[in-house]
């Protein structure tokens, strides 16, 4: 507060109420957990890739969608949505493709959409940049995936252009309302559910139920998480290879 020259905690919190204003970007910056890395439980994304998406696959070009998409909520600065981009690339192509070139850029597997969204602009900057450190790349990432989609640029990995372009990332707090354009497939909310009050937490995960499709999945962070978690009536849980999910559920099912 004294660096800003505010004289009350209460003269501070007025001026951060304005969205425009750069002293709530900062509060937001420092108040933010930025606790990330690759490939988190990677258990989760085997029944994820290996499991979910093919289902929904199935679904999607059964009938009028022609993209699948998927959300990562609460992103921070972009290892998730961007496992999440090399998982399906992994998965799409042949062994003996490039994987870091063509089907990994914006056409992954041909109908894959992957947004993810942050309420921390510094975050975002990073994620967009798809650049980091020695520590924030050795962070759950293998050597061969390491290899595969990043580049050496001095001190800094940088993400190659095929993986970067794939993901499409942009601010919004989805603990507030649901997330453009909604109709998502898959959301993964994972590790943000924890910083939350019970009341935050049932309406985060009513907002988040109701950006997914009928029959869409919400990823969160463990099975004790999920079954410990207030569901809104149109969601029940699955489990899929191993991991348990949120569904929503479809017409019938409600």
């Amino acid at each position: 507060m004294r660096r800003h020259g505010f004289e009350s905690f209460d003269a501070l919190v007025s001026v951060a109420k304005d969205p425009s204003s750069g002293i709530r970007d900062e509060l937001v910056s420092a108040t933010v957990p930025r606790e990330t890395w690759w490939f988190r439980d990677p258990e989760c994304f085997d029944a994820l890739v290996g499991h979910v998406l093919p289902t929904i696959e199935e679904r999607a070009l059964a009938g009028s969608d022609s993209k699948v998409r998927l959300l990562s909520a609460g992103c921070s600065t972009g290892q998730e949505a961007y496992s999440l981009a090399i998982a399906i690339a992994e998965r799409s192509l042949p062994p003996e493709e490039d994987r870091s070139q063509g089907g990994a850029g914006g056409e992954i597997g041909g109908i894959y959409e992957i947004r993810a969204c942050d309420v921390s602009a510094s975050a975002l900057f990073i994620a967009i940049a798809g650049r980091y450190d020695q520590v924030a790349i050795s962070r759950g990432l293998t050597d061969s995936l390491r290899e595969k989609f990043f580049e050496k640029e001095g001190e800094t990995w940088k993400l190659r252009d095929g993986i970067r372009r794939a993901v499409k990332f942009f601010r919004h707090d989805v603990a507030s309302s649901v997330p453009p354009p909604g109709g998502f497939h898959v959301i993964m909310l994972r590790n943000v559910l924890e910083y939350y009050s019970d009341e935050g937490r049932r309406r985060m995960l009513k907002i988040a139920v109701e950006a997914l499709e009928p029959g869409g999945f919400l990823v969160l962070s463990s099975r004790q998480e999920v079954e410990a978690a207030p569901l809104p009536e149109e969601a029940s849980v699955t489990e899929l290879g191993g991991w348990h999910f949120v569904m929503r559920k479809r017409g019938l099912e409600q």
